[in-house]
């Protein structure tokens, strides 16, 4: 028996975890990230407060982030990224929910802790560690692919925005579809399509190098005698 190097191949497990990765940017990240500031004059004036108020609650969103980083970090190496990631995707979908009744701006203060809270891990932490779990070659190109999509998201997203509300449809009603969204384009791929490492499906990280059995040929001549 001899021994020969390989390479592991990108496999349809490898590509839903980028799909992943482009789902939750596309839809979680994308709505929070990128039309916040088109909802700030709306919201304003729906609850008769001022727009520094309302941007406020951005504040509070990256603030929270900032506080929370850490712990994140941890639990990522602690934790079943399956499950983090999911409850980070609820987090994002109820806070969309939450500021689709809110009729006062405490209720967008809380809120804005819900998002930081879910979208430290699903942005900023967990498609880097994910990506480098799963890749160790091209893994720089699938996160900035994966991180692409959150402007492209905004780009889609900010369209219909606008759409609906020269419709006539209420804010509260734009963030209750934002709700549905976040959650319908994050948790199916979180919770089914993730697995913690490529070991856990059998796999090697895309371009890990692997040793293979591989037969010969090989004699041994015996001494006469």
């Amino acid at each position: 028996m001899s021994e020969t190097a390989t390479k592991e191949k990108l496999t349809v497990r490898h590509l839903l975890v980028v799909l992943t990765g482009i789902m939750i940017t596309f839809g979680c990240s994308a709505l929070c990230f990128s039309t916040w500031g088109l909802f700030q004059p709306v919201v304003a004036e729906g609850l008769g407060v001022e727009v520094t108020a309302f941007a406020m609650y951005v504040t509070v969103m990256y603030l929270t982030m900032t506080i929370a980083s850490p712990f994140a970090g941890k639990l990522l190496q602690t934790m079943d990224i399956r499950i983090l990631l999911s409850a980070s995707a609820a987090l994002v979908g109820c806070a969309f929910l939450l500021m689709s009744f809110s009729n006062t701006i405490v209720l967008f203060y809380v809120a804005a802790v819900m998002l930081g809270l879910g979208e430290i891990t699903i942005l900023w932490l967990a498609i880097p560690t994910l990506i480098n779990r799963w890749f160790v070659e091209r893994a720089g190109f699938f996160i900035g692919l994966c991180m692409a999509f959150t402007g492209i998201g905004g780009a889609i997203w900010s369209a219909v925005f606008t759409a609906l509300t020269a419709s006539g449809v209420d804010f509260h009603t734009i963030y209750l579809i934002w709700g549905v969204i976040a959650l319908v384009t994050s948790l199916p791929f979180t919770l089914f399509c993730v697995r913690n490492s490529p070991e856990d499906c059998g796999l090697a990280p895309y371009g890990a190098s692997m040793q293979k059995a591989a037969s010969g040929a090989e004699v041994a001549a015996k001494p006469s005698g």
